[in-house]
């Protein structure tokens, strides 16, 4: 890596983590709003990569439309409790594709519609319950800190396998997928991510220690397939990034893999122990 690339690759981050930051505190619906943009964006390159599509393609932007409908039909009760009847409007998504293909003279409809209701579930539903999980009330500290903690965790679990591996890795984590992770990474990664979760449930007491153990392992595993789906898309297709969005990093897809399954089974956890 170039060193004009690195500094590239460090303002990009630097930036990012900032502007996560900043949504997460300042108010929750500044961070509904940036994972809108997520999501619109997210799903552009992902059905770019497997529509293989131009950009004035209509089902990438069918596409787009029904991912922000669902988006904001999941999550818009968080913030309108009077409307928080429209989450079941997403179940309109399979007829309305269905009659929208209708009206398409294209020979690889269904193919389309699977993947458009693909980049919905992959996308759109994941960042929809990262607003429910944020908008999780403790008695000692505000909504935001939480949902920061859990990103400062899977950021931590990322550096620290990064620094491992690139130290010590030897022996391949899925090679199929992703050449550079390794079993070294991945241990030196839970490590760090084990540490800073520990110290963030005893700063602020979010849940008991077993429960807090549990949770921060599950982000880790989801975190880790997360990010291992994101390359077997890419590698399916054969592209190096989802998109250019982000100067030395790639696009969306490449940089919030991580979360799109962690955050579906931090949602279903935190509703196991009444959290949710």
């Amino acid at each position: 890596m170039s060193l004009k690339t690195l500094i590239v690759r460090s303002l990009t981050g630097l930036i990012f983590v900032i502007l996560m930051i900043a949504s997460i505190l300042v108010h929750p619906l500044a961070f509904a709003i940036l994972m809108l943009f997520v999501v619109a964006v997210g799903t552009y390159e992902a059905l770019r990569i497997v529509v293989r599509a131009d950009k004035r393609n209509l089902w990438v932007s069918i596409g787009i439309v029904f991912s922000i409908l669902t988006y904001v039909g999941l999550s818009i009760g968080i913030f309108l409790p009077e409307m928080s009847e429209m989450k079941y409007l997403v179940l309109l998504n399979l007829p309305l594709l269905f009659i929208v293909a209708m009206y398409q003279n294209h020979t690889r409809a269904i193919s389309n519609i699977s993947k458009i209701l693909m980049s919905i579930l992959y996308l759109a539903v994941p960042m929809a319950l990262l607003n429910h999980i944020n908008n999780i009330e403790f008695r000692a500290v505000s909504n935001g800190v939480f949902l920061l903690s859990i990103f400062i965790i899977i950021w931590v679990y990322d550096s620290g396998a990064y620094l491992t591996g690139i130290s010590f890795g030897k022996h391949r984590l899925f090679e199929r997928l992703s050449p550079k992770k390794s079993w070294e990474g991945f241990f030196g990664g839970v490590l760090f991510a084990l540490a800073a979760g520990i110290y963030l449930n005893m700063r602020f007491e979010f849940m008991s220690n077993i429960e807090a153990l549990f949770f921060i392992i599950l982000i880790i595993v989801s975190a880790t397939y997360g990010d291992l789906s994101e390359s077997l898309i890419k590698r399916v297709y054969k592209v190096k990034d989802s998109g250019k969005i982000l100067p030395g990093h790639g696009g969306i897809l490449d940089r919030f893999d991580s979360i799109f399954f962690a955050s579906i089974f931090i949602f279903i956890y935190l509703k196991l122990i009444n959290l949710i």
